[in-house]
């Protein structure tokens, strides 16, 4: 491998725009003196590498030199000097065992290495011959947003996974479940599959495949202008995913809820703690109350709603939450919370009311 005979000019925007992609999984793992396999970038054949938590993410991008660096100082350093350079560019060349980057008013240094025995299984991804098909639209948001009614608990191997279908992709754990539907049917190597939920959240919810393929083990998202490729593991069903159907299919007291809800419930997102992201929602009469809370404190807001009955308690993601408001409507019974539209079904388990006192 031999440094570029001459500097490298890159324009900042387009460079950020290119790498915005692995910005998530460069950030993923924890960047110290030594380079790692976990926290680096590959430059490999025109070609950037990320890889953590089983996402790997290829964009074309190229310095005009096969190495490896640390993803999240690279990232850093380019968002910086795109602060400061008015003219949006800078030059690249290998000095004294670093990339050097230089502008009018800013410049860096970042230490590289060889490339070692993973760059070729990287670049292997690529050279795989796939069978490439349409993109049903809004894919990832799709998967995204099952996902976070999926257990974030890899020792559960079926209900810590998304389970994806030709039509719809679904997910459950033991107080929710979701379900919705693409836009269009999506291809698939076999009845369903099952996406780890890992690899999932390190996906920016914007990136809009073109395309998808899969192997026995991945599937393959590709958008095409510029060209970048995402691999996702995937797990065949060990034992049928759990039926849902089911649960979708109640008779409740319909009530109206409007899009007033959408910035309340994100208020009390505030107050949850990041691993477990639920906001608890209670009905009464006459009255809709949302509330978040962590150990050091709370946060609620009540307003008036067209409910009459006892009062009824669910815990839902405050993602789902607003997805649901699309609806316009939720349905209650004696045991769960239920939204079922064309597009959309959600179902919480109802707990017990608990003692409020304090919080009215």
């Amino acid at each position: 491998m031999s440094a570029p005979a001459q500097p490298v000019i890159i324009n900042l925007d387009k460079a950020l725009a290119r790498l915005k992609p692995l910005v998530a999984t460069a950030a993923s793992t924890t960047v110290g003196e030594k380079l790692t396999q976990e926290n680096c970038l590959y430059f490999v054949g025109g070609n950037v590498f990320a890889q953590a938590s089983g996402l790997t993410v290829s964009v074309v991008f190229d310095l005009g030199i096969d190495m490896v660096v640390a993803g999240s100082p690279l990232i850093t350093i380019l968002q910086n000097m795109a602060a400061v350079e008015k003219n949006r560019e800078v030059e690249v060349k290998v000095s004294n065992g670093e990339l050097r980057f230089k502008g009018s008013n800013s410049s860096a240094g970042l230490r590289w290495q060889e490339l070692d025995g993973k760059a070729q299984i990287l670049s292997n991804l690529l050279s795989q011959k796939l069978k490439w098909t349409k993109c049903p639209e809004g894919l990832i948001k799709i998967w995204k947003s099952c996902r976070l009614s999926a257990l974030s608990d890899s020792t559960n191997r079926l209900l810590s996974n998304v389970h994806v279908m030709a039509d719809c992709a679904e997910a459950c754990n033991d107080i929710e479940a979701a379900r919705i539907f693409y836009p269009s049917n999506l291809t698939l190597p076999s009845k369903s599959i099952l996406l780890p939920f890992h690899g999932l959240d390190l996906i920016d919810p914007s990136f809009q495949p073109d395309e998808v393929a899969w192997t026995d083990k991945l599937v393959f998202l590709k958008t095409n202008k510029p060209e970048t490729i995402l691999a996702l593991p995937t797990l065949k069903e060990s034992e049928p995913y759990p039926e849902l159907d089911g649960l979708f299919e109640a008779k409740g007291q319909s009530v109206p809820i409007t899009s007033d809800f959408r910035e309340s419930v994100q208020r009390a997102a505030t107050m949850v703690l990041k691993f477990d992201r639920h906001v608890k929602v209670m009905l009464q009469d006459g009255s809709i109350k949302v509330r978040g809370q962590m150990e050091n404190g709370w946060y609620t807001e009540t307003w008036k709603c067209e409910y009459h009955g006892p009062e009824l308690t669910f815990c839902i993601e405050p993602n789902l939450f607003t997805r649901m408001l699309e609806a316009g409507k939720i349905k209650v019974s004696p045991e769960k919370m239920f939204v079922s539209t064309k597009t959309f079904q959600l179902v919480c388990a109802l707990q017990q009311p608990e003692d409020t006192t304090e919080k009215k």
